[in-house]
This record gives structure tokens, C-alpha cells and sequence, in this order.
């Protein structure tokens, strides 16, 4: 007992040498060595050098596209500029660069294992990951920011130098990026003993990969919060860019409000839990732990660090989730469909309309007073006299509709190889599919008639809990001797719905985040290392 009283008193004097040396005193040096070794791996680490030759890759596309093209527009060549910082620099070229520098910010501490020397220094460990973070903004973001300059440089030598400003919105959503890139990776380069397998996992099937795979995977990413943040500035005005398009085919762009708190959330997540690892053995609960000096309060003081990080990731997500998503979503989806009637039947029993070549069905699922508005663009026909409509009804009613077309179909598709005179089959086909579409379209509470002259639009407003069918039917057309009718439309609908569930999940998630600060926080107030010495010395003097 003698050998843990000696531990305890050297702990008291090093808690009473923390309180002598000032902040300015603790922090400075740390943050001058932080950036020696910062600018180190910068400057001469090889395997740094190729991810800074990645940034120079941007820089060649301007030169090579002016010079092989033999002329293009300005404008042509300044929306290939957007395209190139959006999707290569922005979307790859950054995460990749600071991925592999913030995850070496304590790689060479815990390589040499110097870092336990930094942790029982008299300085807060939060405050270890505090300036490593600073350095890392004091450099990287420079960085980022000449290598984007060099890129517009680049393309303005050959195309002139306008649209500077799409440059500036660029650069600010770089610095934006290797912020929140950089304090991500900073807790994966403590978390794995190889953070560059992960790191490349992470930038190329999570963030570019699986992002273009579904939008509710997309607005996962960091990079879609990055991108939201560009497309409401000048890049967005270049009508063909992928800046252009992200705007309209990602599911609805982010709002300032949510991708600042988004961001924002990041960071102060990836930090804390950065500190809670390099806390050391503070995740391990410990062994007959009411048997310590305090009972329970000793648990509850040894995962102290996990209740306030878990916490802070809980009202994170759950105000995310609940009050900053709000009860109501707002939302805009395109569909892009088209429509293909080819008189050549194909062998099924159980067509579906689109199969058919009838038109195209989207199910769409609202709940009481959930509100969208639905309209048309039709892009392209292949004929100059069809009769098109859209029409909104409940399931059932269009399964009955389709069920019907099914058996003209199915009767079509059995007569076409067994009789010689086609062409009546098929206009017979035809006529049938259009007394019975006609009938269902004018039974239809909401139906529009669709041309190439002007946008067709209908809303709805949801009493109760409905999937609906929006269905896009073509009714007739000039039927020529085996001639096949396409068409090319765009649906797009706005809507504003009620997300019960997910509001009362971020209620329950900030609920258990704020119990969890509020045990932490009460673990601080209750029980101190002052309290531990003073058991330690009450026990040390039973034996005395």
C-alpha cells in the first residue's frame, strides 16, 4: 500500500506543477514543435510528395485541352475548369491529400512511442489534440488553397482571366474541406495502426464511389456537404458543369444552416473522440471497480471521457436528426423516363406498363398532410400527332388498369406469331389500349394532358397515409406500318413531408446525449482526483 500512496503523492505534486504553468506557456512550445514536424512531413517526406504531385494533375488539363482542341469557346473551356476543380479537385485530390497528412500528425510519436512522453507532460490531453489540429489549419489549408489558384492560373493563361469569382468559391470550399477532412483523419491516424488503408477505403468507395450509387448514401458524405456549399455560389451558373447538374440530380442540395452545422458536427466529433483515445485506458472499465476508493462514482469517474464524447455524438446527430431537419422536409427529385412502344412483342407473362412500352408508373408514399407539387417537362417525341397524360391515383386502381392492359398485351403477344396479318394485330392493339386508357385517365381525380409546348403541373395534398401511382400514360399515336412511338419526359416533384419518425429518433438521440453529459457532468462535480488522494491517505493510515 506504501508503493500506491508514493504513486498518488506524485500525482498530487504533478496536478499542483499544472497549475503553475501558465496556457501560454503550455501551449507555445508544443505548437512551434507541432509545426516543425508538420512542415517536415510537408517538405520531406517522400510518400508526401505523391500526393502533392496529385495536386499538380488539375494544373495540366487547361494547357493540354487549349492547345490538342484547335479552338474552343470561353465559356466551354471555363465550365471544363469547373469540372475539373468539382469533381478531381474538390472531390478527390483534396480528401486524398489530407487524408494521408492528418492521419501522420502522431505518426511519428507513436511509431518512436514518444507520445507517453506528451501525455504525462502538465498539459490537458485535449489540449495535445488541440494543436496538432491548429498547426495542421495553420499549413494544409494554405496548401489546398495555392494548389487551386494554380489550377485556375492554368486554364486563365489560354482562356483569359474571368470568372476569378468561381475561383474564390473553390478556394473557400477547400479551406472548408481540408478543415473537416483534416479532423477526421486525425482521429483515424490514432484509431489504426495503417490509417492509409482505411483512408484510401474511405475517400474512394464511401466519399466517390458508393456516394453516386444512392442520395441517401450521398448526403452521408463529407463531400456532398462540401458541394452543396459551392453550388450556391458562381460555379453553379456554368449550365452544363457537374456543378450545374449536382444541384439538380443529388436529391436536393444541403441548406447554409444544415451543412455548417453538419460540418461543424464533424469536427467537434472526430476531436473529442481523438481525445477520448488518446486518453489511453479510459474506455476499459475497471475490474471490481466498486471495490476502488468512491465505489460506483470510481466507474462512473474511469469512463468519464467516453460519457462526454458519446454524449456530444448524440446531440450531435440527434439535433441533426430532430430539430434541424425539423418536422417537415423539404424536398425536390427529378426523374428522368421515357417512354418506348415497339410493336415487337417479347415473351412474358407478367409485363408491367413500362415493359409494355405504355408508359412509365412512379409509387410515391405521403402521409396526413404531407404536400408536392408535380410537374411535367416533356423533352422529345418521336411523333407529331400522340396524346400524352399524367395521371395521379391510388394503387389499387392503376394495378386494375394495368392488370386490363396486360390481357390486350398477352393476347397481342400470343396472335403475333401465329398470324401472317401483323399490322391489324397491332392497331387493333393499339385501339384497344386506348379506349381503356382514355377510360381510366377521365376516372382519375387528377389527370393532365402532356405536350412539348408548355410544362404540365398538378399538386396534392394528403389526407391519410396512401402510396399513389403518378403514371405517365400515352394514349394514341399516328400508327404507321410497324413504327415504334419514343418519348423522352422529366418529372419533377416538390415536396414537403411530415418525418414523425425520424424527429422522435433525434429527440430520443439528444435525450440519451444529454443524460450522458449530464452523468459526466456530475461525476465532475461529485468526484475529483483530490477525493481519490484523500481515500488513498485515509486507507494508507489503517495500516499505519
Amino acid at each position: 500500500m506504501t508503493e500506491e500512496y508514493q504513486k498518488m503523492e506524485s500525482y498530487q505534486k504533478l496536478s499542483e506543477y499544472k497549475k503553475k504553468i501558465s496556457w501560454t506557456n503550455r501551449i507555445g512550445p508544443l505548437y512551434r514543435i507541432s509545426l516543425g514536424k508538420l512542415w517536415k512531413i510537408l517538405i520531406k517526406d517522400k510518400k508526401t510528395w505523391i500526393f502533392e504531385s496529385m495536386m499538380l494533375i488539375p494544373i495540366i488539363v487547361g494547357p493540354i485541352v487549349a492547345l490538342t482542341s484547335g479552338g474552343i469557346y470561353q465559356e466551354d473551356y471555363f465550365s471544363l475548369f469547373i469540372d475539373v476543380m468539382f469533381m478531381g479537385y474538390i472531390g478527390l485530390i483534396i480528401p486524398l491529400f489530407t487524408m494521408y497528412v492528418a492521419s501522420m500528425l502522431f505518426s511519428e510519436e507513436i511509431s518512436d512511442r514518444t507520445i507517453t512522453y506528451l501525455t504525462i507532460r502538465p498539459v490537458h490531453r485535449i489540449e495535445l489534440i488541440i494543436i496538432k489540429y491548429l498547426s495542421y489549419l495553420t499549413i494544409v489549408p494554405l496548401f489546398t488553397a495555392i494548389g487551386s489558384g494554380l489550377v485556375y492560373l492554368s486554364f486563365a493563361l489560354f482562356g483569359g482571366f474571368e470568372y476569378i469569382s468561381s475561383l474564390l468559391w473553390f478556394i473557400l470550399g477547400g479551406v472548408i474541406a481540408t478543415a473537416t477532412y483534416g479532423a477526421l483523419f486525425l482521429f483515424i491516424g490514432l484509431l489504426f495502426k495503417r490509417p492509409l488503408w482505411f483512408g484510401l477505403f474511405f475517400v474512394f468507395i464511401w466519399e466517390f464511389l458508393f456516394a453516386n450509387f444512392s442520395r441517401t448514401l450521398n448526403q452521408l458524405t463529407i463531400a456532398y456537404y462540401v458541394k452543396s456549399l459551392i453550388v450556391k455560389g458562381p460555379p453553379v451558373d456554368f449550365r452544363e458543369s457537374q456543378a450545374y447538374l449536382f444541384k439538380f440530380y443529388s436529391g436536393g442540395i444541403a441548406s447554409t444552416t444544415t451543412l455548417i452545422l453538419v460540418l461543424l458536427m464533424v469536427i467537434v466529433i472526430s476531436l473529442t473522440l481523438a481525445w477520448s483515445k488518446i486518453q489511453g485506458d479510459t474506455f476499459k472499465i475497471p475490474y471490481q471497480a466498486a471495490r476502488r476508493p468512491g465505489g460506483w462514482k470510481y466507474y462512473l469517474k474511469e469512463i468519464r471521457t467516453f460519457l462526454i464524447s458519446i454524449g456530444i455524438i448524440l446531440i450531435a446527430v440527434g439535433a441533426v436528426v430532430g430539430p434541424v431537419s425539423g418536422l417537415q422536409q423539404e424536398k425536390t427529385s427529378y426523374y428522368d423516363q421515357e417512354v418506348d412502344i415497339n410493336p415487337y412483342p417479347f415473351f412474358s407473362n407478367q409485363p408491367g406498363l413500362s415493359d409494355m412500352g405504355f408508359g412509365s408508373n412512379i409509387p410515391l408514399t405521403y402521409s396526413s398532410g404531407d404536400v408536392a407539387n408535380i410537374s411535367f417537362r416533356v423533352d422529345f417525341v418521336s411523333h407529331q400527332e400522340y396524346s400524352m397524360y399524367a395521371v395521379l391515383t391510388d394503387q389499387e386502381s392503376f394495378q386494375n388498369f394495368v392488370d386490363e392492359a396486360r390481357t390486350y398485351w398477352v393476347i397481342y403477344q400470343r396472335d403475333y406469331w401465329e398470324e401472317n396479318n401483323t399490322d391489324v394485330l397491332y392497331q387493333q392493339l393499339v385501339n384497344n389500349y386506348t379506349a381503356l386508357a382514355l377510360n381510366f385517365v377521365l376516372s382519375t381525380p387528377k389527370h393532365v394532358k402532356l405536350s412539348e409546348n408548355y410544362q404540365a403541373k398538378f399538386n396534392l395534398q394528403a389526407e391519410k397515409k396512401t402510396t399513389y401511382s403518378l403514371a405517365v400514360l400515352v394514349i394514341d399515336f399516328d400508327v404507321q406500318e410497324q413504327e415504334s412511338f419514343y418519348c423522352e419526359f422529366t418529372t419533377i416533384i416538390e415536396s414537403s413531408t411530415f418525418r414523425r419518425v425520424g424527429f422522435i429518433f433525434g429527440l430520443v438521440l439528444l435525450s440519451c446525449g444529454i443524460l450522458a453529459l449530464g452523468l459526466a457532468s456530475y461525476s465532475f462535480l461529485t468526484y475529483s482526483s483530490a477525493d481519490e488522494i484523500k481515500r488513498y491517505e485515509e486507507q494508507v493510515k489503517q495500516y499505519e
